[in-house]
């Protein structure tokens, strides 16, 4: 069995590592930490993601194989025999603590927070509770999707909490930034799966409410999320406050200007929408990483120029054999008519 397909890493994978390594640069730009540090701690927050990511998802599928089983969807949980559930659970678990035992043992914010997020893994998706079937889901999905995991993320960059103090209004600001979030996000996710819960018959609050209703609250969950993450970039350094600013700007002309024109992802208010989360997840972190490479070290603005052509690659394809066919084959033709004209013009002289 592929562990991609039974973890679904292509739906979370980069998007975590990427939104939640924002965080990570942002540390490393008032730090300045040497390589070995900088491996580390990149290595220690992958460790997470990715061990936690998976036990999120491996937890959610495990009790809803039934509810997938009747709507026809694919869980390849159901194949896996309940004490090989239990050990990669646990796991998991023990990987996701790794970084705190191998190098936080000091820190135990780390630890308590790690727990909590687990906890809310299981009491999202185990029955009796199972509080993915009514609205307390939707704010442990905010929680433990969101919130922790950029806390987490922080803790792991900073190490020694005494070397970096963060203000309140930035943590307050961050904390109502991510919650909105979250809480946006996993109500557009419950909107999109609507009618393969209908007919599963999973509970969830949007099935509870109805679409009309969930999309009302996406509607008014919308300004406070935008608000407060304008207030967190007016809170941040000026320079971070900056970064963010500029990571707007590079999400508009990328994909306003350029992609939107063909994709046409913003002529409906769920799409547009739902791109938030790309501004958040990609262009959040390239703006850090080309503040670094502009104040402290060139070598990130190589990170910011491979995002770009990976974003762009379909459309660089596009101008590239726009330009060879335009340019190139004209240029070319045209000089082969003006040497064959010569070899004429010659051939009458002599």
């Amino acid at each position: 069995m592929s562990i991609r397909k039974l973890f679904r890493v292509r739906e979370w994978l980069v998007t975590k590592l990427l939104f939640n390594s924002g965080f990570v640069l942002a540390v490393f730009y008032y730090t300045k930490p040497d390589i070995l540090f900088i491996i580390e701690t990149v290595a220690l927050m992958s460790i997470y993601i990715m061990s936690i990511g998976a036990f999120g998802y491996f937890v959610n599928d495990w009790f809803d194989s039934d509810a997938d089983r009747l709507s026809g969807k694919s869980n390849k949980t159901s194949m896996l025999a309940l004490p090989v559930k239990i050990l990669i659970a646990l796991f998991l678990i023990f990987m996701g603590s790794f970084p705190h035992f191998l190098l936080l043992p000091g820190i135990s914010v780390y630890f308590y927070l790690l727990a909590a997020q687990i906890i809310l893994f299981l009491l999202y998706s185990i029955p009796p509770i199972r509080l993915k079937s009514n609205v307390l889901g939707v704010i442990a999905d905010s929680m433990f999707s969101f919130v922790l995991p950029a806390f987490i993320s922080l803790l792991i960059a900073i190490r020694y909490p005494d070397e970096i103090v963060i203000k309140n209004s930035v943590i307050v600001a961050l904390t109502a930034w991510l919650f909105f979030t979250g809480l946006r996000s996993i109500l557009f996710h419950q909107q999109k799966d609507y009618e393969n819960d209908i007919i599963s018959k999973t509970q969830t609050f949007t099935v509870q409410i109805g679409k009309e209703k969930a999309l009302l609250l996406i509607k008014m969950i919308l300004p406070a999320e935008i608000i407060s993450f304008f207030v967190l970039a007016i809170a941040l350094p000026s320079t971070l406050g900056i970064a963010f600013l500029f990571s707007m700007f590079l999400y508009f002309v990328i994909e306003w200007l350029i992609l939107n024109r063909k994709n046409k992802v913003f002529n409906s208010f769920i799409k547009s929408v739902s791109q938030l989360n790309v501004l958040y997840n990609y262009y959040f972190f390239a703006g850090i990483a080309l503040l670094m490479s502009i104040r402290t070290d060139y070598t990130y603005g190589i990170i910011v120029l491979t995002f770009v052509v990976l974003r762009l690659r379909n459309e660089i394809f596009y101008l590239l054999k726009k330009f060879y066919h335009r340019i190139i084959l004209f240029v070319y033709y045209k000089s082969l008519g003006a040497i064959n004209k010569i070899r004429r013009l010659s051939g009458k002289k002599k």
